[in-house]
């Protein structure tokens, strides 16, 4: 996952140890924050997905665009049918990548974020941008993924703790909600 958000806008990419077969809730979790040109990479089959941020975003400079959390998701797949996009131009699943060289426009819509992937060409990064290269850092592992709540939102749990991290059976699906 490549993420591109200015400083306070968008929610964390939450990745568990949680697979669909699990029979269990995962009781491990791993947040990567948003920030320019930030990578993560882990096994697609854990369960994984974005933390909705939380209030508004920061004031965005006078007449420009509401600031935008922007995630590009690469996977590998055994099998896999490439999407077109479609004539509203919306983006999606399984489309091909846009030309980094160019803004993509397709229906109504013009993206730019592509051209964010660009690399220069072997040889031509100086010493001084090669030193402001982001390093690897290790991402810190939190217990407690999932935590009961009664019906106010309130941590139900018998502990009362968060912290929590027995093995907890999946919910039917009927007893989630979405929103």
């Amino acid at each position: 996952v490549y993420v591109d958000a200015p400083d306070g806008v968008g929610g964390p990419t939450l990745v568990t140890d949680q697979r669909l077969s699990d029979d269990s809730l995962a009781t491990k979790g791993w947040l990567v924050y948003p920030k320019p040109g930030r990578l993560a990479i882990y096994d697609g089959s854990y369960l994984h997905g974005v933390v909705p941020g939380r209030g508004e975003p920061p004031a965005s400079a006078a007449g420009a665009a509401q600031p935008r959390r922007i995630t590009w998701m690469l996977a590998f797949w055994r099998q896999i049918k490439q999407r077109p996009f479609e004539e509203d131009g919306l983006a999606g699943s399984s489309r091909p990548l846009p030309d980094p060289a160019a803004a993509f426009e397709t229906g109504t819509r013009r993206f730019t974020w592509h051209q964010k992937l660009a690399l220069p060409l072997p040889g031509l990064l100086g010493d001084e941008a090669a030193a402001k290269l982001p390093l690897p850092s290790p991402v810190p592992m939190h217990m407690g993924v999932w935590v009961p709540v009664d019906e106010a939102g309130s941590n139900s749990s018998s502990s009362g703790s968060s912290k929590d991290t027995g093995a907890v059976p999946v919910p039917d699906y009927s007893e989630c909600w979405q929103f």
